[in-house]
């Protein structure tokens, strides 16, 4: 089925077209045999455009009256596959609309006109690997560099994502970043980060630079960047910038602090965000310094709340046609993870401070270490725990006073049942503890190494470890795609791009067009 939607600003004439209402615009919908009428059936059951049509759209309007035309074109096979919805054109009526001629079918006012309308459907052209995928078709252009920006497009390339990244001349910090191969010089770590993307060079302080970048934003869905707040603005490449160009364009910004507070201005690192938030006194033993959470949760969970914005922000421009602009702050994102440690501090008045690997509202939760090595432990409720001290030989701890209910062992953990589980634990190996509880549904698992964690059959099955074929490195394997869906699952296709790859197939020039514009110091 197709459907074609005029939608029309409010006026005081809208008596005269029936219907409702939607964000105060006019909506006449046409479906079914009508649709089919004004539209060729130009999809295939893969969702590829064939040819770029246009179709004549014949609207019932007056002068003066603004109107949106906005198509919905839905697969035949399955009413709920949605195929196409940025492409929108506005125009207001002329006195004389061109293409018009008078009409009786409304009788009052008796000056109403059909306005003939040209809509194009643009042609998509979908990449074979990804074109199943649950972004397929949407064009990404990647500003980014470091880490929390290059994540975000990592997400949305590994779903199917045209997702373009542009480096300065030299290349971005990132691919310099350890691990170096030492016989490529080349990144590991950029490897990993930047692999499903097509790779180009600009220079985005030249107006030609700019140029190039302004003809792809018009055609472009979304664009990520992470700089500090002013930077994209004295480039002009800001979203106040980019919306004149492309008003449906969605434009995400990964920075420390956001793009307005009394630090936005700041530089940021994972490690400095982490400690302004709080995370770092939470995190470690009473009896030493703060320390910061091994990996950089920072740069990843920012990466993964813009990829997140920019879903949301893609959805609403569906309904509305027009894109906004996605903020997201580092130090945001560690605030919003600091869950009851923020509630005690309200609620009670009582600062959380650093308790090692115990939980402050679950007991027994804790790591210990095992006859060849060390075991995490969790449990979680009253039931859980009779199960626990039947496993461990200790049924009397079930009516213990000091144990007998779960706030009762968070108070009294230290005061006799962290010992009784020490003593249990160090008996055992590892693997037998883990097998026990495993048994009797308590949550429990092996400290592991990375070795033993990336050899470990959990991840293998579940292919969170992928082999990519590098162009100069060669052979490497590094972490799959997280998010599992099941009717256009995600993949690692296309190994990190070298620098200006993709510099000719994106901007469309000659060799010696491209020459010239290196010669400059424009790519």
């Amino acid at each position: 089925m197709h459907e074609i939607t005029m939608r029309y600003r409010m006026s005081t004439r809208d008596a005269f077209y029936g219907g409702g209402v939607v964000n105060g615009a006019r909506s006449i919908t046409l479906l079914e045999d009508a649709a089919d009428r004004l539209m060729a059936k130009v999809y295939k059951n893969t969702g590829r455009c064939s040819k770029v049509k246009k179709i004549r759209l014949f609207v019932p309007c007056f002068a003066g009256d603004y109107i949106e035309i906005r198509a919905r074109i839905l697969k035949e096979e399955d009413e709920k596959t949605l195929i196409e919805v940025r492409s929108f054109k506005v125009a207001q009526i002329p006195e004389k609309p061109k293409f018009a001629s008078s009409i009786d079918v409304l009788e009052d006012p008796p000056l109403s006109t059909l306005a003939i309308f040209e809509y194009e459907i643009p042609k998509k052209k979908l990449d074979r690997k990804s074109g199943n995928k649950a972004l397929s078709g949407i064009r990404v252009l990647d500003l980014t560099h470091a880490y929390n920006g290059p994540f975000c497009t990592t997400l949305l390339g590994d779903n199917g994502a045209e997702v373009i990244k542009f480096e300065p001349i030299g290349g971005e910090q990132c691919r310099f970043w350890p691990p170096i191969d030492e016989k490529t010089n080349e990144s590991g770590f950029y490897a990993f980060l930047n692999r499903n993307k097509k790779g180009c060079t600009i220079n985005l302080k030249s107006d030609k630079g700019r140029e190039i970048f302004y003809k792809l934003v018009k055609e472009a869905d979304i664009v990520v960047e992470n700089f500090r707040p002013g930077v994209t603005k004295k480039l002009k490449v800001d979203y106040e910038t980019l919306k004149k160009i492309n008003p449906g364009i969605i434009y995400a910004s990964g920075t420390g602090f956001g793009q307005y507070g009394p630090l936005s201005h700041r530089p940021c690192y994972d490690i400095v965000a982490q400690s302004l938030a709080g995370m770092v006194n939470i995190t470690g033993y009473p009896d030493t310094p703060p320390v910061k959470v091994g990996a950089s949760i920072a740069d990843n969970v920012t990466g993964i709340y813009l990829c997140v914005g920019v879903l949301m922000a893609l959805y609403r421009r569906s309904v509305t046609g027009k894109g906004q602009h996605v903020d997201v702050a580092m130090a945001d994102t560690i605030f919003t993870l600091l869950e009851n440690a923020i509630v005690t501090t309200t609620l009670s008045g009582t600062i959380p401070q650093r308790q090692g690997n115990i939980d402050l509202t679950i007991a027994p939760f804790n790591i210990y270490e095992a006859e060849d090595g060390y075991v995490a432990l969790g449990v979680g409720n009253d039931k859980l725990f009779k199960v626990f001290c039947d496993v461990i030989g200790r049924s009397d701890l079930v009516q213990h006073p000091k144990y007998c209910t779960n706030d009762l062992r968070v108070k009294n953990y230290n005061d006799g049942l962290h010992d009784i589980i020490v003593q249990w634990v160090k008996k055992h190996k590892k693997r037998d503890i883990e097998e026990m509880f495993d048994k009797v549904g308590i949550p429990c698992g092996p400290v592991l190494d990375m070795k033993e964690a990336i050899e470990h059959p959990q991840f293998q099955e579940r292919e969170m470890m992928v082999h990519m074929e590098h162009p100069l490195i060669g052979d490497m394997y590094f972490q799959g795609c997280p998010i599992k869906l099941s009717a256009t699952p995600g993949s690692v296709d296309t190994p990190a791009p070298m620098l200006g790859q993709h510099n000719k197939e994106i901007y469309g020039l000659s060799d010696a067009e491209l020459e010239e514009l290196k010669k400059e110091g424009i790519i």
